[in-house]
């Protein structure tokens, strides 16, 4: 677009003679870095909102709440996920008012989440749940996302972060929000598609062994790392109270290590469950559509022949989340004509 953002030239033309001999620019560095890396931490972060909203309707077996809304939101975080990056350069000698800008930026992300997680609260609002293992990661997920989000708060607001910002706060935000949060979205992910990638289903008792041991296990290896972030401002207790507060950090710190331990020990569940549904799958016809669901990739055969939808029949478009009561197995197949349907009303 011709913008002067990112010119080497001008950006070198106020530095020292030596320093543009070298050829060096940290400035210019960290812009660009951060153009990408902040960017991306909510670009990633798209697919995992787009499957729980996908997943979160076919087990409560509703429509998507405010769908047009949804999608609206998920083009806003990504729109303005680009334009955030400068709230980590200001140390860096930028326009007084940048910061304001970015700020304002930055905050405004919380508007599209909002929508997104009252679509979530209201797709579940009254629902005929069915908690898979799939479901139940993406309840995980948006509990996880509702906790990192509200300890953000205290990294935004400047009187709070005072107090609260140190590594092991920041560390216990960003991975219930980034981490762990987004392994939930996959593992619910590739709970409901895996019948349509090997033609078989994973086993559902492991598979919820699993997520109640994870779910478990992440809270408290990151909600504790919120409380020793708080507690390095011991400093400021009386000092009276300081060796009190130090044997605190120290109980903590062996609980988190206690349920790393156990949490990462967890994933050999899975590892067993992901081995032996392999090693003793079988095709079946109830692995072509397990979930019963609507979207067109469960009209064909699991796995997906290589004439894919040359046989499914008259493609009509129309909603993707159709659970109508009357219905044989409670869904209309979005690949299905209206006179189709109608055959299998009970």
């Amino acid at each position: 677009l011709g913008s002067q953002f990112f010119s080497v030239t001008s950006f070198l033309a106020a530095q020292p003679l030596n320093l543009v001999r070298q050829g060096s620019s940290q400035a210019l560095w960290q812009r660009l870095f951060w153009y990408f890396a902040q960017a991306e931490v909510y670009v990633a972060m798209l697919p995992c909102f787009g499957i729980v909203t996908h997943l979160v309707s076919t087990f409560s077996r509703k429509p998507v709440w405010k769908e047009r809304l949804v999608v609206v939101a998920l083009c806003g975080v990504g729109l303005i996920g680009f334009c955030v990056w400068g709230y980590h350069m200001f140390a860096t000698g930028m326009n007084p008012y940048a910061p304001l800008v970015f700020a304002v930026l930055a905050s405004s992300l919380g508007v599209p989440a909002a929508f997104l997680l009252a679509s979530w609260v209201g797709t579940l609002w009254e629902a005929r749940l069915q908690l898979t293992t799939s479901m139940l990661f993406s309840i995980g997920f948006i509990s996880l996302f509702i906790a990192g989000g509200l300890s953000g708060i205290f990294l935004a607001r400047q009187d709070l972060s005072s107090v609260a910002v140190s590594e092991d706060f920041v560390i216990g935000h960003f991975h219930l929000v980034m981490g762990v949060a987004a392994t939930f979205a996959i593992l619910a992910a590739l709970f409901f598609w895996f019948p349509k990638m090997f033609g078989c289903r994973l086993s559902e008792p492991l598979g919820k062994l699993h997520f109640w041991m994870t779910f478990a296990g992440v809270y408290l290896i990151f909600m504790p790392m919120h409380w020793l972030g708080l507690l390095t401002q011991s400093r400021l207790l009386p000092e009276a109270q300081r060796a009190m507060v130090a044997s605190a950090g120290a109980s903590i710190r062996t609980l988190v290590t206690v349920a790393t331990i156990c949490t990462v020990s967890a994933q050999v569940v899975f590892v067993i469950n992901f081995a032996q549904a392999l090693l003793r799958r079988k095709a079946s016809q109830e692995a072509d559509n397990p979930w019963r669901a609507t979207t067109l990739e469960w009209s064909v055969a699991s796995p997906a022949p290589e004439s894919n939808f040359e046989n499914a029949g008259p493609i009509v478009y129309r909603g993707a989340y159709e659970f109508p009561e009357g219905f044989a197995n409670d869904f209309a197949p979005q690949h299905l004509a209206p006179e189709l349907l109608a055959q299998k009303v009970r």
